[in-house]
């Protein structure tokens, strides 16, 4: 099937405003990691203390230390959990009434070219995806990412070469594997959604409208491409989640090799005098602490990319055009037209006015959503700008052509009540008719003339 490209670029509003927190978030995230990765440190020189016999006094200062290194790494990632979670709500928050939003201001003609059952689960799919991307980056992906960078240059520092090399060949060799199988799995997953979407709308779609679909006789023929759409997504799934198993696998032999081989060395060394007990408690420290998170690591990528793409199948809703515009601030438009045609405010009755007033303030009337201009002599139309939707400007249904006795002063004062200039038109009518006037735009955009 063939797919467009990748449609995102929507989520970066979403995290506006939310920069401080980020950056608080990430500054938590590594020093509770530092910690973490620094108290295996002192619990060798623990070890190694009791080893030699040192007295329980000697060593008060070093037991002090791994606990408040235990303690630093707890307060960490508390902090960081704390400060994070009004960005990872907020950021679904907004993506979610972003969506409904955009689907309300969408024209009658997309709502009813689309399958209700599919519309609705492509954006439950994308809904649960923001949470769970945002809560995998920050719990599990960036915590590992920075302790594989502090472990490896630790070890490197403290022990042979041959322990920091293995541990980073090890992950290069997982996320390779990682990723180049996770991309082959991937298509099966994509495809899988698709038809998913096709099969909840049919089901859906055939028993919202069953009267119709009884009327003509339809129950086999809507069976027939409901089990057709069922079995695509069957035959799709299946095989995504067999190559599940065999990445699995993979990844499993990966992580035992290496770090197998790192243990394994580090008892070598041992027997042979040349690690203490407390270094082979460190190195197994590592290892056992780097193994939990890494054969995560592949499930998490595996979730990100099912995420994506079902966030990315949510975003091209925002690339439906919208034919329907909406006036964005209905009060600046009234005051322009007010100035333009010499209009006055409506003044309400003052008990009118009290209870509009108690409605804006209990929050169930927006004052900026509305304005209106009225002839003072209160002969003539009143003109009532609203936020809400009407027609394209392009194709106004109420043309106002303004007259002045000098048309060219006339543009000038509207130009310097904000209107713009489009161009300038005449028409020849008969021998005697020579018709001359100029297109505008108002502030919003919407055409008028003046002649």
């Amino acid at each position: 099937m063939n797919r467009p490209k990748n449609n995102l670029r929507y989520l970066w509003t979403c995290y506006r405003g939310y920069g401080p927190r980020l950056a608080a978030t990430l500054l938590f995230l590594a020093l509770a990691r530092a910690a973490a990765t620094g108290d295996p440190l002192y619990l060798k020189k623990i070890i190694d203390g009791i080893a030699h016999g040192h007295p329980m006094g000697a060593l008060r200062t070093v037991v002090l230390i791994y606990f408040s290194l235990k303690v630093a790494a707890f307060v960490g990632e508390f902090l960081r959990d704390v400060i994070f979670a009004p960005v990872e709500m907020g950021v679904g928050k907004r993506v979610t009434e972003s969506v409904f939003d955009y689907l309300l201001r969408l024209p009658v003609s997309y709502h009813a070219e689309q399958k209700t059952g599919g519309l609705a689960k492509k954006i439950a799919r994308g809904t649960r995806a923001v949470t769970f991307i945002q809560d995998f980056l920050v719990m599990n992906i960036l915590p590992t990412l920075i302790e594989l960078v502090f472990v490896t240059a630790l070890l490197l520092r403290l022990y042979p070469a041959e322990y920091g090399l293995i541990t980073l060949a090890t992950i290069v060799a997982y996320t390779w594997f990682t990723v180049w199988t996770t991309e082959k799995r991937q298509k099966y997953r994509l495809n899988a959604n698709l038809a998913d979407d096709e099969a909840s709308g049919i089901q859906i779609d055939s028993i919202t409208n069953i009267e119709t679909v009884k009327y003509f006789n339809n129950e086999a023929a809507q069976r027939a491409r409901f089990g057709g759409a069922i079995q695509r997504w069957y035959r799709l799934s299946v095989a995504s989640n067999q190559l599940f198993a065999a990445i699995n696998a993979g990844q499993a032999t990966i992580l035992m090799v290496g770090m197998g081989a790192i243990l394994l060395l580090a008892i070598r060394q041992a027997t042979q005098g040349r690690l203490t007990i407390g270094d082979l408690v460190l190195l197994s420290t590592y290892v056992v602490r780097l193994s939990a998170p890494i054969g995560v690591l592949g499930f998490v990528y595996r979730g990100i990319k099912d995420g994506i793409a079902d966030l990315d199948e949510m975003g091209r809703i925002f690339g439906n055009e919208i034919t329907i515009k909406e006036a964005e601030n209905p009060v600046e438009l009234a005051q322009f037209w007010r100035d333009a045609l010499g209009y006055v405010e409506f003044e309400l009755p003052a008990e009118i006015e009290e209870q509009i007033q108690a409605a804006v303030d209990a929050g169930e009337l927006d004052a900026t959503g509305w304005g209106m201009a009225v002839p003072p002599d209160g002969v003539g139309p009143r003109l009532l700008f609203q936020r809400r939707p009407k027609t394209p400007t392009e194709s106004i249904p109420i043309h106002l052509d303004l007259h002045g006795e000098d048309r060219e002063a006339e543009v000038e004062r509207l130009v310097g009540l904000g209107a713009t200039v489009v161009e300038e038109r005449s028409r020849r009518i008969g021998e005697v008719i020579d018709e001359r006037w100029t297109v505008m735009r108002d502030p919003e955009g919407n055409g008028f003339c003046v002649s």
